[in-house]
Formats: structure tokens, sequence, C-alpha cells
């Protein structure tokens, strides 16, 4: 079926909401929209969904490549505007990547005067021997504090072997 296969096509590219997909196809696909309704094919939104994102990254490398891939692209890309990205190393070989909206930014810098910087670990991807913080830059913009750009940073873990003597 030629609807619900521009479902499927639709939910790998695009990002709205699934029923946002749904209700827009519908209107194209008229006759057959009825045949399938929305409560019957949710699920199946959400899988193909998951199936255009990329696998888990287990290590920066692959992370860095998957972040600069042109078929990730789509991934960083919405209606409201474009996330961009910066791979970055530092002295010290430690890669950090940074995700940012440039439109964005440049639209409420010049009404910026405080920001604020948040980092935790608790919501970052796991890596084997990488300590890995999440960084969330905060501007206060018209008194409101709005989320303008994160980091992903990486340390190597070093360890440590002692004895005793």
């Amino acid at each position: 079926m030629r609807f619900k296969e521009a479902i499927r096509t639709a939910a790998r590219i695009h990002h709205e909401e699934p029923w946002a997909l749904y209700y827009s196809l519908a209107l194209i696909y008229r006759q057959a929209a009825p045949l399938v309704p929305y409560n019957h094919i949710e699920s199946d939104i959400h899988r193909w969904r998951l199936s255009a994102f990329p696998d888990s990254s287990l290590s920066l490398e692959r992370l860095e490549y998957q972040i600069n891939s042109p078929l990730n692209d789509g991934l960083f890309r919405n209606r409201q505007g474009t996330m961009s990205t910066l791979s970055l190393r530092d002295l010290d070989d430690c890669r950090h990547f940074a995700f940012f909206d440039l439109e964005f930014i440049n639209h409420i810098a010049p009404n910026i005067s405080t920001i604020m910087i948040d980092v935790t670990y608790k919501s970052c991807i796991e890596m084997e021997d990488e300590n890995m913080q999440l960084g969330t830059v905060m501007a206060i913009y018209q008194n409101y504090s709005i989320p303008s750009m994160w980091f992903l940073m990486s340390k190597k873990t070093t360890v440590c072997y002692c004895t005793m003597a």
C-alpha cells in the first residue's frame, strides 16, 4: 500500500511528531487513510523512526564518524532550524563535540548578558575507557533561561594501580 510506504519513508526522514506525519500524508492519500487508522500504525511509525537513527557509538572515533557523516545530516535538521556540530580535540588529545543552532544563537546573542554552564555525567552515553560529560550552556534571554548550546566532552580514564609494600 503506497500510503503505508509513504509514512514509513517520512518517519525515517522527517522528525515531526508521528501523528503530524500521519495526518499530513492522510491528506494526500485520502482514500487509503481510512483503511490504515493512526492507532493501528502508531507503533510502526515509532519503530520506523528508530531504524533511521544510527546505532549507539561504542567509541569516540565511531561517534565522530556518525556526527560528521553526510548520511546522518537529516538528524540535525528540522523545520525550526539546523543543529550545527563541531568536533574539537584539545592538547591532551581528548575529543569534544559541540551542538548548537548558529542562527538561533546569532538571533539571541545581542540581548544576552548572562550565561550559565551546567555539566553532568548522568545524561551521557557510556563508553569504555572514557569519562563522558554533557555540558549545557544556558542563556538568560528576556528573563528566561534558555538552553542554547550543548557539549559532549570526554576525558580519557586513567587507571591507577597501587601496590602495598
